[in-house]
């Protein structure tokens, strides 16, 4: 996630291949991804992969002390996102298939994306080629 605006999906491209397999490879995770059935897990590791970016675990005081930047991400990471961690955190919860469909079909259809191939030089030389898959969201 890059901001509330942009979701981007980005894999690198092997010499063996070319652009259109990778796309065509990031397009079969990304409708897996959002025809899969959720489970507890599902949510809970979601939980748990932002908790921390965003004030949700419990830590203890002195390590506030020794990371005041960390501290002041949480914070401002909340206050610019306008998060209430609590409700997101039942948000989550109740998230549901039809919602994961709604995403498909809407947010993540095809036409509403952009595909940026990125060409690393060097002495002349292509080093690396990263393909960034871009999905815009609109917030509604």
């Amino acid at each position: 996630m890059i901001d509330s605006t942009t979701f981007a999906l980005q894999a690198e491209i092997p010499d063996r291949k070319d652009a259109e397999t990778v796309l065509n490879e990031l397009d079969q995770h990304l409708h897996t991804a959002l025809t899969s059935k959720l489970t507890p897990q599902d949510k809970q590791q979601t939980i748990n992969t932002i908790a921390r970016s965003l004030g949700k675990v419990d830590v203890p005081s002195f390590m506030w002390c020794e990371n005041l930047y960390g501290f002041a991400f949480i914070v401002g990471r909340q206050y610019q996102l306008q998060i209430d961690t609590n409700e997101l955190g039942a948000a989550i919860q109740d998230v549901t298939n039809t919602d994961l469909q709604l995403l498909a079909t809407s947010i993540f259809a095809p036409e509403r994306r952009i595909t940026v191939i990125i060409e690393l030089e060097n002495s002349g030389k292509i080093k690396t080629l990263l393909l960034l898959y871009l999905l815009l969201i609109v917030p509604f």
